[in-house]
């Protein structure tokens, strides 16, 4: 471990965060840390849970590192299949409180500091939050860099940006420093992106001197969108059915228009990519932003349908209003029609409402918990 390498990629981390993130190492290493270097001002923690490879992800992690191709490629091919692979558990969301000075807190349960009881629950589904996915890439990298014979070259590590209460991986080497978040909340996460053919924007290139990641995530992204509404826009363009592309494109009414353009976005996203519906609110989210308009859309959210005995989930919606009629995106439902129809904004101010306010979600910890299922 060169902590001089961890030094310049803290100082790094901290112009871009503008705060002082905490350097997470590997709680159980394959052998002891060999301190190489010193840094100052720089803080170091033993992460509060295992890092470990899924044992269905091994195999692949195997053949990647035996495959002819750039250390850079190789890693871009562990980060590519884990968003194929992973969806963002948006649950975790539901916990999160505003502390008093400004700063971001959750339960270290929720996938932080968990139990045999909480990893044998998360093998039933994908749904992972930040704490999950960034150990996950943090180890599949390390093995990928050790199977490739570069383990003194680099420096894996998990970022921990405290304030927002959130995990995101560090790479260290002499030739590049970069970080490597699959679930940025600032955007659509990557592991939606990369499902949707729009292009990755989770791996911040931090410095790159011969540009020789950059040049990798570049190549990558060429002739891929980098905004939703665009590749929604190209999906129209393609259509088959020439009809159905001008009813679709119609100029004739701007509110008629976004309509339409949301159904055909909600068709594609189910019946093109079957995406998840933490993953649809949000390209759909960023497509009324960007085409309608923020002030026109309400976040709320809503129970997801779980079997008895399993701890209440709850999954983010939008209300949407288009020539003063409300829409709303309820993204818990699996046909098209019913993501994408009109409400009665009456329906949340009901008593037991289906639909509850965003800023109206209050769960207590530990009255309030979740097992992982």
């Amino acid at each position: 471990m060169n902590f001089s390498r961890l030094g310049k990629l803290n100082d790094l981390l901290t112009n871009d965060l503008k705060r002082k993130p905490t350097i997470i190492l590997d709680p159980n290493p394959e052998q002891s840390y060999r301190i190489y270097g010193t840094a100052n001002d720089i803080i170091v923690g033993i992460d509060a849970d295992d890092w470990e490879i899924p044992h269905e992800l091994k195999p692949f992690v195997t053949d990647v590192a035996k495959t002819n191709i750039s250390i850079e490629e190789k890693i871009l091919k562990i980060y590519q299949k884990l968003c194929e692979d992973y969806t963002y558990d948006d649950n975790v969301l539901s916990y999160i409180k505003k502390n008093d000075d400004e700063t971001f807190s959750l339960p270290d349960a929720y996938g932080r500091q968990t139990n045999s009881t909480w990893k044998k629950n998360r093998q039933k589904h994908n749904r992972r939050n930040c704490f999950e996915i960034s150990r996950i890439l943090a180890k599949s990298i390390n093995e990928v860099i050790k199977l490739s014979g570069y383990s003194k070259n680099y420096d894996v590590c998990i970022i921990w940006d405290e304030i927002n209460t959130h995990y995101f991986v560090g790479l260290a080497c002499n030739e590049y420093y970069v970080s490597l978040d699959l679930d940025d909340f600032t955007q659509i996460k990557d592991l939606t992106r990369m499902k949707t053919g729009l292009t990755l924007e989770g791996i911040k290139i931090l410095e790159d001197s011969f540009d020789k990641f950059g040049t990798v995530i570049k190549k990558f992204n060429n002739d891929r969108s980098k905004i939703a509404k665009d590749h929604i826009q190209k999906k129209i363009e393609k259509l088959n059915n020439e009809a159905d592309k001008k009813a679709i494109t119609s100029n004739d009414s701007i509110d008629s228009d976004d309509i339409m353009f949301l159904q055909y976005a909600v068709s594609i996203l189910k019946q093109d990519y079957n995406l998840d519906s933490a993953g649809i609110y949000e390209y759909l989210k960023e497509i009324v932003d960007t085409k309608i308009g923020a002030r026109f859309r309400k976040k709320v959210w809503k129970e997801v349908e779980n079997d008895p005995g399993i701890g209440t989930r709850y999954t983010r919606c939008l209300i949407v209003t288009i020539n003063d009629i409300s829409y709303i995106i309820d993204v818990t439902k699996d046909n098209p029609s019913e993501i994408f129809r009109r409400f009665d904004e009456k329906e949340v101010e009901k008593q037991n409402s289906e639909v509850i306010p965003f800023t109206e979600m209050h769960r207590e910890w530990p009255y309030d918990p979740y097992d992982g299922r």
